[in-house]
């Protein structure tokens, strides 16, 4: 099983198209030296509580069968997940070797412990993160940044269902934002 204080970051091996874009992407994420763990590809997992409800959460593939929650916790100093929110959109490339061009929708969603990254302010500084995302993020190939969500944590984490209880790790000194891009990659032929 993942360790939850400690989980190992899996980087996938020869990936093709979207998966390898997002393995760089998720490389190129990694250089903001207050992100501690910098997650790749989430997959919306079904998860069923004792208490007998349903939610749609997120998770990232950790290697061995075994998968890692990314919902708000306070086990992390800071963390980032990818996840792919649109259908792609294919349009095909004429010539003798044919490709595809392709866009989709990816959330770059980030959580974060202001104090753990920096006792010194004692201020909510995350438009400082965010300001540091967006051009890490900005100069990757193919993307255009569309949205940037901080305030709702509701709309941060669309799509997937919030338990009261991770309401907490979303109060100060903790924080989330989301940036949303398109990205525009090519379809390599085989």
């Amino acid at each position: 099983m993942a360790n939850l204080k400690n989980p190992q970051i899996y980087i996938p091996g020869g990936g093709v198209d979207l998966d390898a874009v997002l393995t760089a992407l998720q490389s190129k994420i990694s250089e903001l030296q207050w992100n501690s763990k910098s997650f790749g590809r989430a997959r919306m997992m079904r998860r069923e509580y004792d208490t007998g409800g349903v939610r749609i959460e997120p998770h990232v593939y950790n290697g061995g069968g075994e998968y890692y929650p990314v919902l708000p916790n306070d086990a992390l100093n800071a963390y980032s997940f990818l996840r792919v929110f649109t259908p792609r959109s294919v349009t095909e490339e004429s010539g003798w070797q044919k490709s595809g061009l392709a866009s989709v929708t990816i959330d770059a969603i980030f959580w974060v412990n202001l104090k753990a990254i920096d006792r010194t302010k004692d201020y909510i500084f995350t438009e400082e993160l965010i300001n540091a995302a967006f051009h890490v993020i900005n100069v990757f190939p193919g993307v255009n940044i569309t949205e940037i969500i901080d305030e709702n944590f509701r709309d941060i984490y669309r799509g997937y269902d919030l338990r009261d209880s991770h309401m907490a790790s979303l109060m100060y000194p903790y924080d989330a934002f989301r940036i949303t891009f398109d990205l525009n990659y090519t379809i390599q032929c085989s």
